[in-house]
């Protein structure tokens, strides 16, 4: 039987373009995972900031945990901590 090098170019070039495929889609998704532990690592951080503030009340209200800034603000009893742009509240008991 007779091989045809131009079916194995067009099978090589589909292996490659589903691997490239592939590999976005992974990346993608991986990058995603990214945002979303970044995301709960904060609003976590953020509620200890809160949990910390509704103990002591002398306390700063700018800190610094991992290189992030978190701003902390009662109004009202109502405790918010603003960081990256997300805000969490908290009510104060």
């Amino acid at each position: 039987m007779k091989s045809r090098s131009g079916f194995m170019l067009l099978e090589s070039l589909i292996t490659m373009s589903i691997s490239i495929t592939i590999l976005i889609t992974l990346s993608m998704c991986v990058g995603q995972q990214f945002k979303i532990l970044n995301y709960w690592e904060e609003r976590v951080s953020a509620h200890k900031i809160m949990l910390i503030h509704s103990k002591t009340d002398n306390m700063d209200n700018e800190h610094i945990v991992d290189g992030k800034k978190y701003f902390y603000d009662n109004i009202n009893g109502r405790m918010s901590v603003k960081v990256n742009g997300n805000i969490f509240y908290a009510q104060k008991a």
